[in-house]
């Protein structure tokens, strides 16, 4: 599963020394600035769009999705662009 993997990721990385284990959580911190808003921003549509649909709303919910779908694909590139340049730039 993927947490045995990030465990045995971990493990590797803690027989390099305390500078790799420090670069690999900085790392781990860059690369979620690039899908956590993007992911916060698919738990709010998915709220709207249930309460939509729960109040027969059809029309509302469907008017929603793709615009906020647009928004997040957006968000993510451009959260890969940043860690892209951050990690070319180090």
């Amino acid at each position: 599963s993927l947490s045995g993997g990030l465990l045995d990721l971990l493990w590797m990385v803690t027989s390099l020394g305390t500078t790799a284990i420090a670069a690999h959580f900085v790392a781990i911190r860059v690369a979620s600035l690039s899908y956590m808003p993007a992911h916060g921003l698919a738990i709010a549509v998915s709220t709207l769009v249930g309460q939509s649909l729960g109040a027969q709303r059809v029309d509302l919910a469907n008017s929603r999705s793709p615009v906020y779908f647009i928004r997040n694909v957006v968000y993510g590139l451009a959260g890969g662009v940043i860690c892209r340049r951050t990690w070319r730039a180090g």
